[in-house]
């Protein structure tokens, strides 16, 4: 629902962006239509019906570019750059052009072909998959708001989600036992090495009138005593053998570094530097 800001309508402060805000307001379905009569309740029935196409192509769209990525950082050490037109051909892909149409739209792109055919495998095999005449337009806007919310989950998640699978790994990969206290505290180290915090950063830029600093070059720590600092090395109890050390190390330098190093550091202005 597209809706203009009433405050600033009320007060007349000054537009320099497009003054039409877009958001959504929760009403009953049933509000939106005159039930009473047959024009109304077909009408409703066919809002319903194309409702559940939507979602139903969304959602398997969504499946797949998922599964996408997973396949060719796993099988292939590819990172597939994501924009709103990868989703968009998902959506195509998995979809009927037209209800009389036998079959989904050709997919003519290879690995993504590949990947279709594995998701088309777990399916049952008189699966109906929906078409999408009339939501072209619908579509589209979902590809716009599927990228800007994937953009929004690595600007602002990502770090969080990281600790958390850092401290996953480790619990199961090391050679001893390490309290869990202790695997947040490394974790949390390590991210904060790959981190650069932006908006303390343009505060304090700003409070001195300052111009907005840039994001800075990446420098990764040389040992692993310097990724993890002296208060992380000496808390832990046991102290880490030669074993854990080793894997540690590996963990930041192979997988970590091996996989994001050139989007480092992470900061929402590198994000917007880059796509997702």
């Amino acid at each position: 629902m597209c809706l203009r800001n009433p405050k600033r309508m009320r007060t007349g402060e000054p537009v320099t962006e497009d003054p039409t805000e877009r958001f959504t307001i929760k009403v009953n379905i049933d509000s939106m239509f005159n039930c009473d009569t047959d024009f109304g309740q077909r009408f409703k029935d066919c809002m319903l019906e194309a409702i559940d196409r939507y979602n139903h192509i969304t959602f398997l769209a969504s499946k797949l570019i998922t599964l996408h990525v997973i396949r060719l950082s796993q099988e292939q050490n590819q990172a597939l750059p994501l924009s709103d037109r990868e989703f968009q051909t998902c959506c195509n892909v998995v979809s009927r052009s037209r209800g009389e149409d036998p079959g989904p739209t050709p997919c003519r792109d290879g690995p993504l072909r590949t990947t279709l055919d594995l998701l088309r495998s777990q399916l049952p095999a008189d699966y109906a998959l929906p078409h999408r005449e009339g939501l072209t337009q619908a579509l589209t806007w979902a590809s716009i708001n599927w990228i800007a919310n994937v953009q929004v989950d690595v600007c602002y998640h990502l770090s969080q989600r990281l600790e958390r699978w850092i401290v996953l790994r480790l619990a199961a990969d090391l050679a001893q036992q390490i309290p869990e206290k202790g695997l947040w505290s490394i974790a949390s180290r390590m991210v904060e090495t790959l981190v650069w915090r932006e908006n303390a950063a343009f505060g304090r830029a700003r409070s001195l009138g300052l111009p907005d600093p840039i994001p800075p070059n990446y420098v990764a720590p040389a040992t692993l005593d310097d990724l993890l600092g002296g208060n992380v090395v000496h808390s832990l109890q046991p102290p880490l053998n030669e074993v854990s050390r080793e894997i540690l190390w590996r963990l930041f330098t192979e997988e970590i570094l091996g996989s994001i190093g050139s989007a480092l550091p992470l900061c929402p202005s590198r994000f917007r530097e880059t796509s997702a």
